[in-house]
Formats: structure tokens, sequence, C-alpha cells
């Protein structure tokens, strides 16, 4: 029965995934005999181990007087929280009741000891309990009444042993009743609980093994109840030593798909866990992503009725990819993760928490996605954290998101976090003062590397009894590198105990050892193409991998400057310019400006802003409260720390001020320093200021404070530096590789400045952590570099979901100069070492099941491109191809129809007819958008043959005589009011007589004739990119002969065929297997050898590396016709 007043916890007790209720009595007497959970003034004061910066004690999930209780990493049913303890080594303390002979079990004896245990009922003096019955043999624990309740216990003697251990208590136990549980305790000799560990009984005997970790001696064990009198014997605590960790071994069996992972068998495991980590070199596109989850895993609970937690911390392992990620206080419903402050005034708040990372990349920011519902909360926190060696907290950053009301509806966000880096933790938080309930449906956290950068992504842990385990790899990349780390574990009766992790290894190395020294890399030689540089080297011995480097050599005349900062704002938007009404981008004050400038890290505080600058409030000052801007840190140790500033800084009323300070934190203490300070006399509206600083450090920040009570603005602000005459060196690109090459982007090519590479050799270990390197080697002069640029965006369908695979062509006008490249898995491309800068460029997206299209006119006047974003539509059906690439829309297209009466003929060159000689073409449509609000009915006549002609003179075009010819087809038809610019739709479709008209290759003429008695306001879809293959002609009442090139190109239209027997997506030779699909030919061989796949006019397409009796691929490859060792295959 429970005691009246107690205090009730849930916790999460070591090794168990169970519920635990203790029971914490709040009253005391008899050397806090009874105060049987003592535990509780250390798991309250600590506030149920909330950490204190968050607030707390500033550690993970964690408190140090009730780590067994606050910090577990894992609540699977092995837990990963790591311990010392293995295999047993020396009693401790052994009894087995044998003297206590009086009674049975069944009528256990009648007297009972409340106190001292006399010394001759136990083979070992100093037991102590509560109500402690003879029972034939064995101890019953009865019912003690207390002022509070019923409380049953037996302690031990204090136990005698070396310094502090991890004991392992076995025991054999019944209870008086069907089901309870047991508690272990580890007490001091004052009576205090350090922890616990316990399980659950039956009435039936069964023996058990718990537990205690970090003991130390002179400490005793407590064995009690939770409801019911219960039964105890054979008791053996002994002490558990180190279970050592695995050695490991070389990676067998490596194949594409996987490796066998070896270490050495440990003394006393009963298994291993294999911990294992993918090196993965960015492409600068894809994001890394530490989590994408839509909580779809958790599948009790609802919104109404959630899942209450079950444990204080628990793992959300079970439930999503992302390993190590945690939540302290969950609120479960199906495809949501809840957190609540419900229990706030007794176990303090509820948050999500990442496990450790490192955010230091793309200047430590990181974008979160975030989809949530709440019937109740106003408002949450996300933050980064930096975490130390010891485990402490430091704030880095912070967003508070309010919800705005929006009660029971789902709200989406997206936004950045800056302040990353290398050990970090991500944290989504409820404030204190928020009671309510918040729950996540979606959650995405991601950070954008750059090229070449390279990151761990963990593979999921497995688990073995033996001393080996097959790894799988499969959707790994082509560069992907692989390490492995093993753990060992036992188990006692459900409780793991762990050994230390072993050393990694990286799969393909002979050793984890790491070698004394590296020869520093000879044999240096580089090619030069645009700005990439190749290089090659002669591989070290001991090496694992390589860092290739190129530095700029620049000679300056010392009148140079350079623009270190440069922030003007301009992204600051909140519709006015109005000093005196300036208006809040959020509502807590704290503003991060990483959207709005072109370095991320500025932060405001108590901000107030006009279009293109931020302000800040004076008033504030009077009130305490913080006031004030503060740049991200820079290196202005050049030039002996001078520079110059110019700003611009404006106030809302005569007598407002301002104040720029240059300041450093402190390497040591982290404390603030200023180092210098400008004030700024009272004004009033915009004025210009440029102030000298002298003492800038390589982590200097500037901190922009108002003077007065009014708004003080700061806009346009550039800070240079001088460049000292003479030849200074610099690394501008640094590129690490696991093989003895690399390709290097040097940025920014200056051709008055003269580029050296030089290498060194590593030794990186399995988190490709550097261990040893060698010296750099000798440099070597490039020469030949140029400035390039990039062409970068997605490939989407309609939709707007990114198509993966897709072709993306880049191609000058001018001179022909061609660029390809593949969408990765997210649709996203990147074109780099583009060298025409001044020309301009036509784009074309190409994907399997996609109709084609294309930008044209794109230049690089304003740099890169960076947000390009081509839309492709999908084909109805396989047998569907489009003519031409589609670039926009234009009145002037297949037909005229701003006109009562017009033609066209369009010349479709061979290149853009992806189908054989002797294809019957079915249907012929026009795609489009109609603004008509009513359907409108035309008479067209429709003709086709194959011409030699490639367009149409451009003076005096002369159109084929259709006169002569047979229509292909002729039809009513009506023009669809549908479609946008967006998203053209089909205007109408014609069917060609008969069995349709027989293509017999070449370029194709497709001729129009349209009669209405009426205008159609219609768009028709066209591509650009070839002009002169089209005229038309076009009259209101009086039929005319003058013909004109179409000003917007070549007509796009769409077609279905059926292709001639004998060519189609299949053939078989004796030697050689073909097969064609969505954009990609199948080969296999029987022999290997390299096979050039050619178009159908004799260029070459691809060249593909054919292993016998192996499939390769070749592509991607556009729609059409190919020849491979003279078969001819179709490409859809």
């Amino acid at each position: 029965m429970q005691a009246p007043g107690a205090i009730m916890l849930r916790i999460l007790l070591s090794g168990f995934k169970s519920r635990f209720i203790l029971i914490i009595n709040q009253q005391s007497s008899m050397r806090n005999l009874f105060i049987w959970l003592a535990c509780a003034s250390s798991v309250l004061a600590a506030d149920a181990g909330r950490p204190a910066r968050l607030p707390g004690d500033g550690r993970l999930f964690s408190g140090p007087s009730t780590a067994q209780v606050l910090n577990i990493h894992d609540t699977e049913s092995r837990p990963v929280a790591r311990s010392r303890a293995a295999r047993v080594s020396q009693a401790v303390l052994s009894e087995d009741f044998s003297k206590m002979t009086l009674g049975s079990e069944s009528t256990p004896w009648s007297g009972g000891i409340v106190g001292d245990v006399p010394a001759t009922l136990t083979g070992s003096a100093g037991w102590y309990g509560a109500t402690v019955r003879q029972a034939g043999g064995c101890v019953f624990i009865d019912d003690y009444s207390s002022a509070q309740g019923a409380i049953r216990f037996i302690d031990t003697p204090g136990l005698e042993f070396d310094s502090r251990q991890d004991l392992l208590v076995k025991f054999r136990c019944r209870s008086n009743s069907s089901a309870d549980e047991v508690y272990v305790l580890d007490v001091e000799p004052a009576g205090e609980t350090v922890s616990y560990t316990g399980s659950k009984i039956t009435g039936l005997w069964s023996e058990y093994s718990l537990v205690l970790r970090s003991v130390e001696p002179g400490h005793y064990v407590e064995f009690q109840s939770s409801e019911h009198p219960f039964y105890l014997d054979d008791i053996e605590i002994s002490v558990l030593t180190d279970l050592t960790a695995p050695k490991v071994r070389p990676a067998t069996d490596i194949t594409a798909d996987g490796f066998t992972a070896n270490w050495d068998a440990v003394a006393g495991a009963t298994g291993y866990s294999v911990r294992v980590n993918t090196i993965r070199v960015s492409d600068g596109l894809e994001p890394v992503t530490y989590i994408d989850t839509d909580f779809s895993g958790i599948t009790e609970g609802s919104i109404e009725n959630p899942v209450p937690p079950q444990y204080l911390v628990e793992s959300l392992n079970d439930y999503i990819d992302e390993k190590g990620w945690r939540v302290r206080l969950p609120f479960m419903a199906a495809g949501y993760l809840g957190l609540s402050n419900r229990m706030l005034a007794t176990l303090g708040r509820s948050y999500l928490q990442s496990p450790v990372l490192d955010l230091s990349k793309d200047n430590g920011r990181i974008t979160i996605d975030i989809s949530y519902l709440t019937p109740d909360v106003d408002m949450f926190q996300a933050m980064i954290y930096a975490v130390n060696a010891q485990g402490d907290l430091t704030l880095r950053s912070q967003k508070m998101l309010f919800t705005s009301d929006r009660y029971g509806s789902t709200i989406d966000e997206s936004f950045t976090l800056s302040g990353g880096t290398s050990s970090c933790v991500v944290i989504i938080m409820l404030p204190e003062t928020t009671d309510g309930t918040l729950f996540i449906d979606k959650l995405r956290v991601a950070q954008h590397l750059e090229e070449g950068d390279r990151y761990i992504v963990p593979l999921p842990t497995v688990d073995t009894a033996v001393n080996s385990a097959r790894i799988s790899t499969a959707g790994s990349r082509q560069n992907d590198r692989f390490s492995y780390y093993v753990t060992a574990y036992a188990s006692y009766g459900g409780n793991y105990v762990y050994s230390p992790e072993s050393n990694g290894i990286i799969v393909g190395e002979d050793s984890d050892e790491v070698p004394e020294h590296l020869s520093v890399p000879g044999g240096i030689s580089a090619s030069v193409t645009g700005s990439r540089v190749s290089a090659s080297w002669t591989p070290v011995d001991g090496a694992n991998s390589y860092e290739a480097r190129v530095i700029r050599r620049h000679d300056s005349d010392g009148n140079e400057r350079v623009t270190v900062i440069h922030e003007d704002f301009d992204a600051i938007q909140v519709n006015t310019t109005n000093l005196d009404a300036p208006r809040a981008l959020g509502e807590d004050g704290h503003d991060v400006l990483d959207d709005y400038t072109n370095v991320p890290g500025w932060e405001v505080f108590q901000g107030w802003y006009v279009d293109g600058a931020v302000g800040i409030l004076g008033y504030y000052n009077m009130m305490g409260i913080g006031c004030y801007m503060i740049s991200p840190p820079y290196d202005l140790s050049a030039d002996g720390g001078k520079m110059v500033m110019n700003i611009s800084v404006g106030s809302d009323s005569y007598g407002q001020g301002a104040t720029i300070y240059l300041a450093h934190n402190d390497p040591e203490t982290g404390v603030m320093i200023y180092d210098e300070m400008f004030p700024m006399d009272t004004m009033y509206g915009w004025n210009d200021f440029t102030i000298p600083f002298t003492k800038g450090t390589e982590a200097s920040y500037f901190v922009f404070f108002p003077y007065g009570y009014g708004l003080s603005y700061f806009d346009n602000i550039t800070v240079t530096q001088a460049i000292p005459a003479g030849i200074s060196e610099t690394a501008i690109a640094t590129v690490r590789t696991s093989s003895a090459r690399a390709e290097v982007n040097v940025p920014q090519v200056n051709n008055a400045d003269e580029y050296h590479l030089t290498v060194r050799a590593l030794w990186t270990d399995a988190s490709d952590v550097e261990k040893t390197s060698s010296d750099w080697s000798d440099r070597i002069l490039l020469t030949g570099l140029v400035p390039t640029t990039s062409y970068s965006g997605y490939v989407r369908d309609t939709d707007g979901n990114g198509i993966a695979g897709a072709t993306v062509t880049l191609t000058e006008n001018a001179t022909g100069a061609s660029y390809s490249t593949v969408t990765n898995t997210w649709g996203m491309f990147r074109i780099a070492n583009i060298s025409e800068l001044d020309g301009s460029f036509n784009v074309t997206a190409s994907a399997p099941g996609h109709y084609p299209a294309t930008i044209t006119g794109v230049t690089f006047d304003g740099g890169a491109v960076a947000d390009a974003d081509l839309r492709l539509r999908s084909t109805p059906s396989e047998n569907d191809l489009q003519l031409g690439a589609y670039t926009g829309t234009a009145l002037a297209g297949s037909l005229y129809l701003s006109y009562p009466n017009s033609d066209s003929q369009t010349i479709y060159p061979a290149e853009v007819i992806p189908f054989p000689a002797d294809t019957e073409i079915k249907t012929v449509a026009v795609d489009g958008y109609c603004n008509s609000t009513s359907a409108s009915t035309i008479s067209v006549d429709l003709y086709m043959a194959q011409t030699d002609d490639c367009g149409f003179s451009t003076d005096e075009p002369e159109p084929y005589p259709t006169d002569e010819m047979e229509p292909a087809a002729s039809a009513s038809v009506t023009v669809n009011t549908a479609g946008s610019a967006d998203m053209p739709e089909e205007l109408f479709a014609i069917a060609c007589d008969g069995n349709g008209y027989t293509y017999t290759g070449g370029n194709l003429l497709v001729a129009f004739k349209a009669r209405s008695k009426s205008y159609t306001d219609v768009y028709m879809a066209v591509d650009a990119s070839r002009p002169g293959t089209s005229i038309h002609r076009y009259w209101t009442s009086r039929e005319t002969d003058r013909w004109r090139i179409n000003p917007a190109g070549m007509p796009v239209i769409r077609v279905t065929y059926r292709t001639p027997s004998g060519i189609g997506e299949s053939a078989i030779t004796p030697i050689l297997s073909v097969t064609g699909g969505n954009g990609t030919i199948e080969i296999r061989s029987t022999q290997t050898r390299t096979i050039t796949v050619y178009r159908a006019d004799g260029t070459a397409a691809a060249h593909t590396a054919v292993t016998a009796g192996h499939p390769a691929t070749a592509g991607p490859l556009a729609p059409g016709i190919y020849i491979v060792e003279g078969i001819k295959v179709c490409v859809r």
C-alpha cells in the first residue's frame, strides 16, 4: 500500500525498459532507516537532473549524485550507457540465511526484528532491517507500520573492498503477492542513497542479477520492495573488474556492398556492438542531415490522449532512423513527439536533444525545418549548445518561436541557427513559463557543406555474439570510406555492462596503429583546366590520407587595401524607411541576422528596423536590459591590427548617439575585453563616419551600442585593411583525399598572382581525425589558371519535387563550348569551372519520363548563378515524346490564333527526333495555355515531309508548297481553356490519318494550316534556343503571301509514335547483349573491354567499361536511337 503523502516518480533505472515507481517517504527516523529512497534529496535538489545552463548543472542529461538515473544514453533492451564492469573476480559478501531456521516459507517465524539483526542469524555481523522474520532457511521481509505507511527493507553490513568499484548483486527473491518490484540501493554509512536499480518480481522464486555502479568502500546495500512483503535468499555481492576493450583487426571480404569486421574475443564478454561510420566527401550540393523524420515510428497515443513519460530520459532509437537523439519527459502520440512541462514542478523541463555533433561547417550555421501543432503552447525554443570535454554546456545561439495562438492547426517553420562548433548539441525546449504540450510532426536539421568537405555518416550498429560481423554498405557512394569500432558487453540478468570502446580501424587498412613517421610525398605533377588543378603524387608508405594545398603568392606595392567586412543590410525589408516608425523582426528581442547579412553570426538585442538598416532602442539601457548589435569574429590582425571602418549612423531624434567598440574574448576565460571605443556625438538623421582602429586581433569583433533613450541606426558597414608592401602568401584551397591524387578548385583566380601546389601525407583515425603527418612537400608552380564561374540549382517536376539523375547541359552560343552534369538525389546540380565568363548560354535539362526544358540567354554578368530552377513535365506514356526543348510560351507558336487564319512551317532537325526511320507518327499535340474564357473550334490541316533543309532564309523565307502535298491529317479541333505560363497543358491534339505518318529519317517538316471564325488568346510552347527553324503567316480577312521568320524560335510539339520492328529496346548477339531503358543502355558482354555507344549521326555518346559476365550501364543518354557494336537500340 502506498505511503500517504508520498511523492511518486517514474524514472529510468539502469538496464531496464520497464516502468518503476519510487516512493519517497518524507519522514526520517532510526539512522534514516525509514527514508527508504533517501536519494530523493539528491534527485529533487538537482531538479531531477536538469542541466544547469539548460538551466542546471551544465551537463548532458546528468547530475553527479543521480548518474544512474539520469546519465543513461539509451533505453533499448541493452542500454548503451558505458560501464567498466564485466566478469566477476572478487567476492565481497555471501549470505544464504541458513541460520534462520525458525518458521517456514509458508509460515514465517511469528517474531519480528526491527533494527539490528543478531549476528548469530547471519554469516557476518551488521545486518539491519524491518521487519525481518526467519523463514526456514531464508528471510521474509514483512511490513513495518510507520506513521506514513508500511515499509519493508533489509541492509547488508558495510562492504569492504579497495577503492570505488562496480558491484554485481545476485540473489533469489519472490513476492508474497503475485507481482511487485524489488530495489537494490547503494547507501552511504549516513543513510543517503547514492544510486539504485531494481527489477519486477513475481510470487515464484527466481534468481536476479543487478549491477550497482561506482560504489565506495564502506557503503552498504539495501534491499526493499515497492508494495508487498517479500522473501530473500542466496545473496552474493562481488566486485566486477574491467572488461577490456576489444582489439580490432583488419576488415576482410571487402566487396562493393559490404565487408566483414573483425576483432579479438574478450574474456567474459557475452556479446559485441559494432559501430560503423561512413567517411563521406561532400559534393557541395546536398546538405548533411542530422535528423529528418516524421515520427511515424511512434504508433501509440493521440493528441487528445498522449502516452505519458515512462522514463525520465528516453532514446528515440526505436522510433527514428537517426541514432543518438534523446528526449526528456516525452509525451507520445501516434506520428508525433510531444514535449510538455506538465511535470515542471517536480521533474523540470521537457526537451529534445541531439547527440554531440560537429556543426563547425558553413560558419557554424544549420537549418531547422519543423512542422508541429499544439493545443495550448504559445512559444518554444531551439538552441545550439557547445559541449566541452567535460560535458559542460555553453549557449551558442537560440531562437524563440511563437505559435501566435494558432492552436490546433499544423504550423510549418523554417529558420537558421548559428554558432555551431566541432562539438555541439541541438536542443528544442519549452520555456518554464509554458505549461502546455508541443507535438512535433516533422523535424529536419541540416547543414550545408562546401565541395570537398568531409563528414561522418553513421551506419546502423550491429550486435553479435561472436568476434566478427558482416557489415552491409549497400547504397554507399563511389568515394565513401568506412571504419568501425567495437565494444564488448556482458549481461547479468538483463543488466548490461560494457567495456571501453576499441580503437577504430578504417576498412582496407592493415592496422589501427598510428605510424611514428611519414615521408614527404614526392613525384608531384599537376595539370590545369580553367581554375581546377588535377594533381597526383607518389604514395607514401603508412599514409592513409593526403592533403593537397594551393598557395597564392601576391606581390603588393603597399598601396592596396582589402575589404574585410562589408554589410549593407539591404536584405532587411520591413516596408518602412521612417526612422520614427521602425518595425520588429521578432517578438523575443533577440534577432540573428543570418538571412540578411553577407556573413552569418550578426546578432541584435532589442532591435527595431527600417528597410536596409538596423535600429537599436536605447530605452532598454534604463531598464537594465542589454541592447546592442554584435558582429561575428573576424581576423583583423593584418597590418599590425590597423583598419578603417566606414559606417552610416542614424538617429530618430536629436540627442541620440552611438558608441562602437572593438573587442575580443580572453582565450582562457572567454571574458569579453574591450580594446578600443569610438563615441559618436549627438546627431539627427543619417551621418557618415570614418573610424580608425589599431588593435585588431585574429578573433576581433565589433559591438554597437545606442547612446540615449531613442533609436540609433547602423548601416553600410565597411572595414578595410592595408596589404603591406612585399610578397604575402595565403593558403586559399586545401583538399583532403584518401588516394594519391586530388582535384582542387582554386577560388577567385587573379592572373597577376602566382599559384603553387604542395602536398603532405597524413594518417587519420577511424573518425577522420588527423593523428600524424609529414612535412609539406616542395612546391610546384601552377600555370594556366584562369577565372571561372559556376551554375547551380535544381531540376524539379511540376509539383516542385527534385528529379534525380536528370542531365543538365550548359552550352555557350558563340563558341559551342558545352558543360554537362547529372542531378543528385535531391535534384540538385552544379556545373563548375565555366571559363567563358562573358558568354551567353542555353541550359537544357532532360530526364527519363519527362519532357526536356531549356533556359536561354544565361549570363554571368552578376557572378555565379546559384538559384537556377528548371521544371520538367512528366510524359503521359513511354511513346509520347516532345520535339524541341520547352523554354517558354509565345502567341506565335505552331499556330498564331490571335488571327482567324494562320499557317506555320517548322523544320525539326534530326537531332531533336528521338526515334528511328520508319517510325509511324500517330498523333501531334500542341501545348500551352489559353486565356479565353470559352473554348473555340478551329479547322486544322497537318502536313509532314522529310527534308534536307535545316532552316529558312531570314531575309525572304520561302515556304514549302503544301498545296502539292497530301495532308497527314485534317480535323476540326477544340482549343482547351487550360494551362498557365508556369504549367502549360495540352491545347489540342490531332490524329494522323490511317496508320499514321511514316517518318523516313533526317530532318522533318511539319506544317499547320488553321482556319477559324474567331480570335483566341492562346500562348503556345516554343524552343527559343533554335531560331530560324520556323516561319509563319497570318491574316484576318484577306489571305497574305508574306511569310515571316517566327521570332519566338521553334514551336514545340508532342508526338505519339510506334517504332518499326527490328529496332527496339533490346537485342542479343553471341557476345553482346544490349537493353535500352529510361535514359540508359544496359550492356553485357562475354569479353572485358571498353564499348563505345554511338548516336545515329555517328558521334560517340558514351564510353563504357564492361567486365565479362557483369552488367554495365551507359548513360545518362537523351531519348533516341543509339548504335552499340552495330546493334541499334532505342532509349526512351
